[in-house]
Order: structure tokens, then C-alpha cells, then sequence
């Protein structure tokens, strides 16, 4: 014993716990402050005790923790196996004392396999095991044995459990040495021993079985649990698939239940039953009353009365079950105990009795009990609320708004459960009685309370706040569901005249309104239909977007509106203000001419350049249309904020679709009785766009861009949720009029438009440079701060671009032929065959320096005025090549860069568009290519695309194909930022490939 390592064991939280100690070898071994004074190494005895178990490593990977220990003292004298110390730090009355310790720790889902390993030790010559240790070893014993002859169960919780284990008699076995180890702590002493008791060995032995048994079923009876579970009704197998797997069951339920119901414990073929009745009247008492019912045909019920004269389908007589089952419910619930079999019926309060089926049900059916109820309590009924609004009376001309959607609205409501239909006051009067059950018209609901009063403080709060347009928003979205956490119908009630109006925004062909009288040009029928859309539009009170292709006269159908407005205005004798028209510097003159054209009567006023309007004459009544820029806007914000303007028009309205710049929030700002946005792309990359602009015509209409991001951006550009985007296309569908070119409906006429994607190769000069700076990027990447990476990238993927147009435009060399390029040399034989064919030709770049090299070589090479179009030049200097190409046959080519001249411009002499390189938006394109692809074109349309090969360009294309479809659909494809990617995907754009 001297020499041997004396092993002992114990358990320590949910773990046992193996610690060692021997005797010491001489009088200076023992002297080890604070700890067991014969305490053996425990990483020695780990590497000792598990040298021959290769699963941990021989030991290596064996946790050891740190526990105390609670030890008998007699006059500081403590003796144990290992020896007898006298402990200097007790006091001298002191009975216990208690020591830290620190030892191995094997969780019980690996003590099966130990058991094994832990005989073994029995004949190792240098170990002895301590009683405690054996004892221990022998509870595990004993529970493999429970297990073996099937003395074992499933559990509710989703647990096994052994049946008939002697606890008591086991505890009072284990030695006191193997019951006495606790969870290390700050402080040691305790004034009483640590004992295990009971309740706690009850926990350790089940938890033991439970993981002694779920190793057998992944082992050796994997198939006899699986045949078992087969027999099991659907209804319960998540709860035995669970005794399957680590761990408990979200929620228990009663074991005597489970068990009954997967054939473990043998069933009678009755139940005990508890049946409540209605009362005939609001103010009768509701009866409770005892019965029994069929197990297996549940609808079977035996009444008090016949039980009593043995009117039953069974061979055994049940009463004495239901005194068993009434005992035990009126032990837990002391409203049932008036209940006796002679006495079988109970009169409740409805309030009493809607407790006890609805707070003690779950209790009642785990005690036994099936409970009855009318057939209304168990329909569940959606709730559906009817907001009636009040329409303020608005009088005034035909075109003017009915309803102000931002202001206060007035409603009452009525409120709709199943067939039952109760008012306002009906429902404030049940939930302030606080009533468990309805009764309306001789029938009786039930009802959630706290559902009921947390529906009815929603409705008074927003009684007083909410306005038309939250209403609005409400009727179409059922969004109030997601602040109540309810499931419940909302609808909307509004008035004669409103519900007329808003059926004009659901249909793109509403019932069309007269052309008014001074309008020159003619509409075709499409176009009289978008007037008609707009006008009804203003009549309903909602801003909105014609967003029609480029070219199918946006300009138009807006000219007509504000004549209409006009003319109803006079008409009805009523004066307002202008109409604010605000576009690109570049189109203020268009709309002059076009108003000169169709409109002569229209008295405009440019607000541009040195005649701007001052502050004394900004409302003055002499003008019907004042036109400005958007820079103006934000210069002369101050002025154009003090007027109500009659109309607000944002012609290419993408300008305001950036939400953080000041041009955005100051042309919110801007009064005015209604709002309209042009332009053919209301979204261009992502869905933010579209709120943006949405919000400036309608504030507040798709709710705040916090509440928009998570509603929809992220559920749709991220998740591609289908139920909101077609919630979201339900929003917008009546505030958005899309028509395509492609369109069949519109008869429009217009030629074929054909696109030709030409792919060249870089030179090996261009390859070189390409390589190069791709090399510079990749090293660069990871060195830099996040705001230099994204400068980084952006600078490095124009250089990439620039490469790809022709070296002399990257190296800033104007000497083109001392240089070699793949696209160039590609673009110059397209451009002479168009040019032998005498075709005209747009020729698109983004950078205003190759429009440079482009226009230079051309003149140079056919000798003929190229005009180049870019932001720098004077409007005259626009107008003036725009006419001579459009006028003159010896201008084959017009040079344009795609910023300056992608928009606003009709250009239909040129048969051929070239996009000499390419940009990150396809709306753009295509605003550029429509330049020539519009109305009043006559001949077919080829689009050419110059995309080098295996390069940026050729990732850029696949992007816009993306992009194209998914803005199509409204919806984004939800792509980061290109800064915002990883440093593989920048690679994966950029890298040159064979």
C-alpha cells in the first residue's frame, strides 16, 4: 500500500471524477500548502491510468479540473489511506476540513466505454482502488444491469430512465469519501460537510442510463428503436427523435402521457372527461361536469348518470378511474374540488371557465383528463379589422387632389370574427369588462383578452396619429401584424369618390380624360392613356413615376397634364401657382422648345443663368411653368422652398436617387400640390434607388429607409423572398406607369433594333500593361486602410479600362500608331465599313479624352467634321452639333460621351450606336442607344458592343445582362459595392484570362 497509487472516485457537476494519492516516500513530500496533503500528480496519473488507451491519446487527452473535498478531522488529525497528517491550519474544534484537489474528469457519455478500462485496474500491481472507487464502479454495474433486463423508460422531457433502482440503498453504500467531492470555489471551508444527497444521486444515475442507452442505440439496437418508432403515432415522433439524439426536448410533456401514447404503458380503453357547457344568455353560468370518454373514439361521451346505472361500452367499470383522476386534478386545482362523483356538475364564471380550459389545459390532460368543449372555442378565427375612413369634404376644380394623404386621418371601425361582427363601442365595452368570451347576436366567440387589449390600445394610439397615407399603407401591407405580433385581416374602408380614384391607379388604361384644347401636337393612344394616368394620379392625392422607355414621349404626355391642370384650374376660378419643372442643364431648352411646340400657351420661365426669379416675384402669377436645373435648386433652395408650387416635375429623375445628398433632401423639401418623376430607369442598381424616389413624391410611403431595408432590400436582394417582392410590386404597381418600346399594345412602328457584341483581343502590348496592374493591385491590397482600398480599386479598375481602350489613352500618348490595340484596330475597320455603306454612327465612350483620340483619328482619316459632345461645351455649341448631324449628310459620325450625352437628345439620323467601352450600368446604355432607338426613327437599329476578351470587360458585360433582368422585375440582384468586395472577387473581376 505504502508504494501503491491509491485510486479514488467521486462525482464532480456532471463528470467523474478520478483523483489520486499516495503515501509519502519521506517526512518533506507531504509539505504542499493548500491543497490534499497526499495528492498524486494528476497529469502523472492520466498518463498512468490511460497508457493503454489509445483512443485518448494514452492519456494525453484526458481533462483534469480542479474540485474540494470535505474530510473528517479529529484534534487537526486527519488520517486516510495514503496516512495521517496533522493539519495546523484547523482550528482545534473543528470536525471537517476541507481540501482542494485536482483530478481527471470523464464526461458521462464516455464512462460506457471506460468501464471496461476501469476492471482492468483491478490487476495493475501499482494501483489500489479505493472503496469509493469501486463503489462507483459498481452503481455502474448495476445500471447496466437495469438496462439488460429492459428495467428502463422513455421519459416526457425526451430522456430515458430506469425503473425500480434502489437509489437509497446504493447512497447509503457509497462510501462517505465518494459523496463528499464539490465544485472548487473562492471559499474553501464550509461549516458543514458537502454531502450528495438523494435528489442529486437520483439525477447522476439517470443521466448515466441516459447516456449508457442512447450509446446502445447507436450501436447495437439501432434497428428494434427504429421498427419501435414506426409503431408511434406521427404526433409524437419529434419527441422520440429526440431519445435518439443528445440532449432534452424544447418541451416536455407528461411521461405517464408519452409513455401511454407510444404503447410503453398498456392503456385502458377509457379516459376520465371534464365538458363545459355554454350558458343560453350574456349573463348565464357556465357548467362544468364530470364524464368519461372512449379512448379510441374520443366523441364517445358516458355521462355521470349512465356510468352510475353501468351504461357503458367497457368490461371494466371506469368510475374508479375517474376517482383516481378527480383526486388527483383537485389536489393541483382547487376550483374542481366542490366537483364529487354525486355531485358531477360545477357552475363557473365565464371568467373561471376560461381559465380552467385555457390556462390549465396542458395540466389537465397530462393528469388524464380529456376535455370537452363547444365546437365555437376550438374554430380559430382570424380576426378581421374594417377601418372606416371619414373623407374630408374637398370642393374645387376636377384635377385637384380629393384627399391631403399626409394629413391626420378620421376613422372609426368595426371589427369582424368569423360571422360576428361587432363596432367600436361593442369591443371597448369587452375588453374593458374584460370578458373571456364574446356574445354578440345570440352567439359566442372566444377570444385571446390580452390579444384583444393589445389590439385595442394599437387602435387608440394611432386613432390620433396615424395618417390617410399609414392607412393606405396598412390596407395594402397588413404591416400593422408585425408591431402587434397578430395574425389579422385589415381593411380599408374609404370614401365614394377616393374608392373611385383608386381603382383609376390599379389599371394602366383608366378611364381617359379630354385632350385638352390647346395642346398642338397629337398623343398617340398609349400617350393619351399616361395622360389620363397622371391626372387621375393628381386626383387621388399620390405622386407618381412615368417611367416609360426613352423615346416613347414622357415630354409629351407631361406638357398635356399641365395644360389639363391648367384649363381645370380656369375653368373652376381658381388661381395657383406655377408648376417647378427641374432637369439636367442640358435639357432646359428641349422642354422650352418642346412647350413652344405643343403647348404655345404655356407661359415659361427659365429660372437659369442671370434671369432668375428674385423673392418678390417667385409666386408671382405671370408664369405657368418655371423651369430650373438641379444645381439651381440647391442654390436657390431657399427661394423655391417659400412657394406651393401647383405641380413639382423631375425630369430624369435618377438625379435624386443617391438618399444622402443634399440635392435629394432639398428637393423633399420643395411645396407642392402634387409630384412627378420622369424617367425610364426609376431603378437602376438596387432597391434603394426606388425608395428614394418614392419618398420624394409620396413621403413616407414605403415607411422609413430603415424599416424599407429590412421589409424588403434585404429580404429580396439578399434572400430573394418572392412574398415580398410581390408585396413590394402590390406598393408601387399604382405609382409607377411602365411602358416599353417593345411593347405590341403601343402599334408603335418602329423599326428592328439589333445588337452586335464584337469581341476583340488585347495587343501584346496591352497585355503587358494589363498584367502589370493587376500585379500592383493584388500586392497591394492587403497593406492598405479601408479607405485607401477602396481608391485603390476604383483607380486601378480605370487604369484596367483605359488598357483596354488603347495604351495611348492609359499612358496619356496621343500618338496612337506608336501603340497597338486589339479594340482600336477593331473599331476602325467597323467604323470604315458603316462609313462606305454612308451609315451614320453615335459613338459612345465614358472618358472624355478617348472621345478626344476618337474624333481626331476619324477627321483626320475621312476628312469630315466629327462633332464630339461632352459636358464642357456651351449650349449653343450642343445645339450645333447635334443640328448638323442631324441635318447634314456629309456628318457620318458623332462622337459623345456617355454622361454629357446620354440623355434628353434625339438623334434618330444614326442607324448605328458603337459603345466604344462599357460602364457598370445598363440603364445608361440604354438611355444612350435610345438617343437614335426612339420615335420618329424610320430605319432598323444596330447597337455594337466592343468588349476585349478575357479581361474586366468581359465580367463587366455578364454583370449588366444581371442586372438588366433583375431590374425588369423591380429588384435588384443585391451585388456589394464593387470597393466592397474581397480581395478574391476583386482578383476574380480583374485577372486577365486565356
Amino acid at each position: 500500500m505504502a508504494s501503491k497509487i491509491i485510486v479514488h472516485g467521486g462525482w464532480l457537476n456532471e463528470a467523474f471524477f478520478i483523483w489520486g494519492e499516495r503515501s509519502p516516500t519521506s517526512r518533506f513530500d507531504q509539505i504542499v500548502n493548500f491543497q490534499y496533503p497526499f495528492l498524486y500528480s494528476p497529469f502523472e496519473l492520466k498518463l498512468l491510468l490511460f497508457r493503454k488507451d489509445q483512443a485518448s491519446f494514452f492519456g494525453t487527452f484526458i481533462e483534469t479540473d480542479k474540485a474540494i473535498i470535505d474530510v473528517p478531522i479529529d484534534s487537526r488529525m486527519y488520517s486516510s489511506l495514503a496516512g495521517e497528517i496533522t493539519v495546523y491550519q484547523a482550528q482545534s474544534s473543528m470536525e471537517q476540513y476541507s481540501f482542494p484537489l485536482e483530478g481527471l474528469v470523464l464526461s458521462v457519455d464516455s464512462l460506457a466505454e471506460y468501464i471496461p478500462l476501469f476492471e482492468s485496474w483491478n490487476d495493475e500491481k501499482e494501483l489500489y482502488l479505493a472503496p469509493d472507487f469501486k463503489a462507483w464502479l459498481s452503481v455502474y454495474k448495476q445500471i447496466q444491469d437495469c438496462i439488460k433486463i429492459g428495467s428502463f423508460s422513455p421519459k416526457g422531457s425526451g430522456e430515458w430512465q430506469l425503473d425500480h433502482f434502489p437509489y437509497d440503498q446504493w447512497l447509503q453504500y457509497l462510501p462517505m469519501s465518494g459523496k463528499a467531492i464539490r465544485a472548487n470555489t473562492s471559499y474553501i471551508q464550509h461549516e458543514q460537510a458537502t454531502i450528495l444527497t438523494e435528489e442529486m444521486f437520483h439525477l447522476i444515475v439517470n443521466k448515466i442510463a441516459d447516456a449508457f442507452i442512447r450509446s446502445l442505440l447507436n450501436d447495437s439496437v439501432t434497428d428494434a428503436f427504429n421498427n419501435w418508432k414506426t409503431t408511434v403515432s406521427s404526433d409524437w415522433t419529434p419527441l422520440v427523435n429526440k431519445l435518439f439524439e443528445k440532449g432534452t426536448a424544447e418541451k416536455s410533456e407528461s411521461t405517464s402521457v408519452f409513455q401511454q401514447q407510444t404503447g410503453v404503458l398498456q392503456m385502458k380503453p377509457f379516459k376520465s372527461g371534464l365538458a363545459l357547457k355554454e350558458p343560453n344568455s350574456k349573463e348565464g353560468k357556465w357548467k362544468v361536469s364530470l364524464c368519461m370518454v372512449d379512448r379510441k373514439r374520443p366523441s364517445m361521451m358516458i355521462e355521470m348518470d349512465q356510468l352510475e346505472r353501468g351504461e357503458h361500452p367497457w368490461r371494466e367499470n371506469p368510475i374508479a378511474q375517474l376517482k383516481i383522476d378527480l383526486k388527483k386534478a383537485q389536489n393541483t386545482l382547487d376550483i374542481l374540488k366542490p366537483l364529487r362523483l354525486s355531485s358531477p356538475t360545477l357552475s363557473l364564471t365565464a371568467e373561471d371557465a376560461y381559465e380552467l380550459f385555457t390556462t390549465s389545459d396542458e395540466l389537465l390532460k397530462q393528469l388524464g383528463f380529456h376535455l370537452i368543449v363547444p365546437k365555437w372555442m376550438r374554430e380559430n378565427k382570424k380576426p378581421r379589422v374594417n377601418l372606416i375612413m371619414k373623407q374630408p369634404e374637398r370642393g374645387g376644380a376636377v384635377s385637384e387632389p380629393l384627399l391631403d394623404w399626409q394629413s391626420v386621418a378620421s376613422f372609426t371601425y368595426d371589427i369582424a370574427l368569423g360571422n360576428q361582427k361587432i363596432n367600436k363601442q361593442e369591443f371597448e365595452e369587452y375588453v374593458n369588462g374584460q370578458r373571456p368570451f364574446l356574445y354578440s347576436n345570440g352567439e359566442w366567440t372566444a377570444w385571446d383578452k390580452s390579444l384583444a387589449d393589445k389590439l385595442l390600445q394599437y387602435l387608440d394610439r394611432v386613432e390620433n396619429e396615424t395618417s390617410f397615407l399609414d392607412a393606405w399603407r396598412l390596407d395594402q401591407t397588413n404591416e400593422a401584424n408585425n408591431e402587434l405580433e397578430l395574425d389579422i385581416d385589415w381593411d380599408v374602408s374609404w370614401g365614394e369618390s377616393l374608392t373611385t380614384a383608386l381603382k383609376e391607379l390599379y389599371t394602366t388604361s383608366p378611364d381617359l380624360v379630354p385632350i385638352p384644347e390647346k395642346l398642338t401636337g397629337t398623343l398617340r393612344p398609349y400617350q393619351h392613356e399616361g395622360l389620363s394616368w397622371l391626372v387621375h394620379l393628381r386626383r387621388s392625392g399620390f405622386g407618381g413615376c412615368l417611367a416609360d422607355d426613352m423615346g416613347l414621349g414622357k415630354s409629351i404626355q407631361t406638357i398635356a397634364y399641365i395644360l389639363y391642370v391648367i384649363e381645370a384650374q380656369k375653368e373652376a376660378q381658381e388661381n395657383h401657382a406655377p408648376f417647378l419643372l427641374i432637369c439636367p442643364t442640358s435639357l432646359l431648352y428641349n422642354w422650352v422648345n418642346e412647350c413652344q411646340q405643343f403647348a404655345p400657351s404655356i407661359r415659361v420661365f427659365v429660372h437659369h443663368g442671370p434671369s432668375r426669379l428674385s423673392a418678390a416675384d417667385i409666386d408671382s402669377k405671370r408664369w405657368d411653368l418655371v423651369i430650373t436645373t438641379y444645381q439651381l435648386s440647391v442654390r436657390d433652395s431657399e427661394l423655391l422652398q417659400q412657394v406651393s408650387w401647383n405641380g413639382l416635375l423631375l425630369d430624369e429623375a435618377q438625379h435624386i436617387k443617391n438618399i444622402e445628398t443634399k440635392q435629394r433632401r432639398i428637393i423633399k423639401g420643395i411645396n407642392a400640390i402634387h409630384r412627378i418623376a420622369l424617367t425610364g430607369t426609376p431603378i437602376e442598381n438596387r432597391l434603394r434607388e426606388l425608395w428614394s424616389l418614392l419618398d420624394v413624391l409620396n413621403p413616407n410611403y414605403l415607411g422609413s429607409y430603415q424599416s424599407f431595408q429590412s421589409n424588403f432590400m434585404r429580404p429580396i436582394e439578399r434572400d430573394q423572398d418572392d412574398e415580398q417582392l410581390i408585396k413590394l410590386q402590390k406598393l408601387i404597381h399604382p405609382l409607377i406607369l411602365r411602358r416599353k418600346k417593345s411593347d405590341k399594345s403601343l402599334q408603335l412602328g418602329l423599326p428592328k433594333k439589333k445588337e452586335k457584341v464584337h469581341h476583340v483581343h488585347l495587343s501584346l502590348e496591352q497585355a503587358g500593361l494589363y498584367q502589370a496592374v493587376v500585379d500592383d493591385i493584388v500586392g497591394k491590397l492587403d497593406e492598405v486602410s479601408s479607405l485607401e482600398r477602396r481608391a485603390l480599386i476604383l483607380k486601378s479598375l480605370t487604369k484596367l479600362k483605359q488598357i483596354c481602350n488603347h495604351p495611348a489613352h492609359f499612358l496619356k500618348d496621343r500618338v496612337l500608331d506608336d501603340h497597338e490595340s486589339g479594340k482600336w484596330d477593331s473599331f476602325i475597320s467597323l467604323v470604315s465599313s458603316l462609313h462606305e455603306k454612308k451609315e451614320k454612327v453615335l459613338i459612345f465612350s465614358q472618358y472624355k479624352e478617348m472621345g478626344m483620340l476618337i474624333t481626331q483619328t476619324l477627321e483626320n482619316k475621312f476628312k469630315k467634321q466629327v462633332p464630339f459632345l461632352h459636358g464642357s461645351l456651351t449650349r449653343m455649341k450642343r445645339q450645333e452639333a447635334i443640328k448638323a448631324f442631324q441635318e447634314q449628310s456629309d456628318v457620318p459620325f458623332f462622337v459623345l460621351s456617355l454622361k454629357a450625352g446620354g440623355v434628353g437628345l434625339n438623334l434618330t439620323a444614326a442607324t448605328n450606336v458603337i459603345h466604344y467601352d462599357r460602364w457598370w450600368n445598363p440603364a445608361v446604355e440604354n438611355q444612350a442607344t435610345d438617343r437614335a432607338y426612339r420615335i420618329g426613327q424610320t430605319k432598323d437599329v444596330t447597337v455594337h458592343k466592343l468588349i476585349t476578351t478575357g479581361t474586366l470587360e468581359e465580367r463587366i458585360d455578364q454583370m449588366l445582362v444581371k442586372k438588366q433582368a433583375l431590374a425588369d422585375h423591380i429588384l435588384a440582384a443585391g451585388e456589394q459595392q464593387i470597393t466592397e468586395l474581397t480581395n478574391d472577387e476583386i482578383l476574380e473581376l480583374i485577372q486577365l484570362r486565356n
